[in-house]
Protein backbone atom coordinates (compact mmCIF):
# COMPACT_ATOMS: atom_id res chain seq x y z
CA UNK A 1 0.00 0.00 0.00
CA UNK A 2 1.46 3.40 -0.95
CA UNK A 3 1.27 6.52 1.24
CA UNK A 4 0.00 9.79 -0.21
CA UNK A 5 4.22 11.01 -0.12
CA UNK A 6 4.65 7.84 -2.65
CA UNK A 7 1.54 8.73 -5.29
CA UNK A 8 2.86 12.98 -4.82
CA UNK A 9 6.63 11.60 -5.38
CA UNK A 10 5.36 10.48 -8.88
CA UNK A 11 2.94 13.50 -9.69
CA UNK A 12 2.15 17.04 -9.56
CA UNK A 13 2.40 18.88 -6.45
CA UNK A 14 -1.36 20.61 -5.27
CA UNK A 15 -1.80 24.26 -4.78
CA UNK A 16 -2.09 23.37 -0.78
CA UNK A 17 0.24 22.08 1.64
CA UNK A 18 0.85 18.25 1.21
CA UNK A 19 3.10 15.59 1.35
CA UNK A 20 5.91 16.41 -0.81
CA UNK A 21 6.20 19.89 1.27
CA UNK A 22 6.42 17.82 3.95
CA UNK A 23 9.38 15.72 3.04
CA UNK A 24 10.96 19.11 1.74
CA UNK A 25 10.41 20.29 5.31
CA UNK A 26 11.88 17.40 6.60
CA UNK A 27 14.63 17.50 4.88
CA UNK A 28 15.20 20.94 5.47
CA UNK A 29 15.30 20.46 9.37
CA UNK A 30 17.11 17.57 8.96
CA UNK A 31 19.90 19.02 7.12
CA UNK A 32 19.68 22.13 9.85
CA UNK A 33 20.69 19.29 12.02
CA UNK A 34 16.84 19.60 13.95
CA UNK A 35 14.90 16.87 15.14
CA UNK A 36 12.00 16.01 12.06
CA UNK A 37 9.05 16.50 14.38
CA UNK A 38 5.49 15.79 13.08
CA UNK A 39 4.09 18.09 15.33
CA UNK A 40 6.03 20.79 14.42
CA UNK A 41 6.66 19.99 10.54
CA UNK A 42 2.30 20.13 11.29
CA UNK A 43 2.91 23.74 12.19
CA UNK A 44 4.64 25.21 9.92
CA UNK A 45 2.41 23.73 7.06
CA UNK A 46 -0.62 24.93 9.05
CA UNK A 47 -2.15 21.12 8.89
CA UNK A 48 -3.29 18.75 11.82
CA UNK A 49 -0.62 16.00 13.11
CA UNK A 50 -2.78 13.68 12.31
CA UNK A 51 -2.87 14.96 8.36
CA UNK A 52 0.82 14.58 8.76
CA UNK A 53 0.80 10.76 9.65
CA UNK A 54 -1.74 9.82 7.41
CA UNK A 55 0.42 11.30 4.44
CA UNK A 56 3.43 10.36 5.22
CA UNK A 57 2.96 6.94 7.49
CA UNK A 58 4.83 7.24 10.31
CA UNK A 59 8.05 9.43 11.83
CA UNK A 60 9.90 6.66 10.61
CA UNK A 61 8.67 6.27 6.85
CA UNK A 62 9.42 9.74 6.14
CA UNK A 63 12.85 9.88 7.98
CA UNK A 64 13.44 6.57 5.52
CA UNK A 65 12.89 8.83 2.95
CA UNK A 66 14.87 11.77 4.00
CA UNK A 67 17.85 9.74 4.47
CA UNK A 68 17.47 7.93 0.93
CA UNK A 69 16.78 10.90 -0.79
CA UNK A 70 20.28 12.87 0.65
CA UNK A 71 22.14 9.68 0.15
CA UNK A 72 20.72 9.22 -3.34
CA UNK A 73 21.79 12.57 -4.39
CA UNK A 74 24.96 12.88 -2.96
CA UNK A 75 25.95 9.38 -4.62
CA UNK A 76 24.94 11.07 -7.70
CA UNK A 77 27.00 13.87 -7.50
CA UNK A 78 29.76 11.40 -6.30
CA UNK A 79 29.23 9.21 -9.41
CA UNK A 80 29.61 12.44 -11.95
CA UNK A 81 32.70 12.76 -14.05
CA UNK A 82 35.70 14.69 -13.26
CA UNK A 83 36.02 17.76 -14.97
CA UNK A 84 39.08 15.54 -16.87
CA UNK A 85 36.12 12.56 -17.69
CA UNK A 86 37.45 10.44 -15.56
CA UNK A 87 34.39 8.47 -13.80
CA UNK A 88 35.30 7.78 -10.25
CA UNK A 89 35.80 4.45 -8.79
CA UNK A 90 33.20 2.25 -6.80
CA UNK A 91 35.45 2.81 -3.88
CA UNK A 92 35.68 6.23 -4.20
CA UNK A 93 31.98 6.84 -4.34
CA UNK A 94 31.82 4.68 -1.21
CA UNK A 95 34.21 6.72 0.41
CA UNK A 96 32.63 10.10 -0.27
CA UNK A 97 29.14 8.98 0.37
CA UNK A 98 30.68 7.63 4.29
CA UNK A 99 32.33 11.03 4.84
CA UNK A 100 29.56 13.13 3.60
CA UNK A 101 27.03 11.12 5.70
CA UNK A 102 29.45 11.09 8.85
CA UNK A 103 30.23 15.20 8.33
CA UNK A 104 26.56 15.85 7.77
CA UNK A 105 25.16 18.08 11.12
CA UNK A 106 22.12 16.31 10.00
CA UNK A 107 22.94 12.76 10.49
CA UNK A 108 25.44 13.57 13.33
CA UNK A 109 22.29 15.09 15.45
CA UNK A 110 20.86 12.27 14.44
CA UNK A 111 23.48 9.61 15.11
CA UNK A 112 23.93 10.77 18.41
CA UNK A 113 20.58 11.88 19.57
CA UNK A 114 18.44 9.01 18.29
CA UNK A 115 21.03 6.51 17.84
CA UNK A 116 19.26 3.38 18.14
CA UNK A 117 16.60 4.62 15.69
CA UNK A 118 19.01 5.29 13.51
CA UNK A 119 20.50 2.04 13.12
CA UNK A 120 17.51 0.49 12.74
CA UNK A 121 16.76 2.71 9.85
CA UNK A 122 19.69 2.55 8.51
CA UNK A 123 20.32 -1.01 8.22
CA UNK A 124 17.06 -3.49 8.01
CA UNK A 125 15.22 -3.79 5.18
CA UNK A 126 12.59 -1.75 6.44
CA UNK A 127 14.89 1.03 6.25
CA UNK A 128 14.35 0.63 2.13
CA UNK A 129 13.18 3.39 0.14
CA UNK A 130 10.08 1.95 -1.74
CA UNK A 131 10.82 5.18 -4.36
CA UNK A 132 14.07 3.72 -5.56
Amino acid sequence: MSTPLQRHLSGAAPARPGPLDVLREAQRMFQAGERVDMQTLAATLGVDRTTVYRWVGSRERLLVEVLWRLMSKTVARLREPTAAGARPTAAEVIVGATHAAMTNAGMRRFLQQEGDLALKLLTTKAGSSSTA
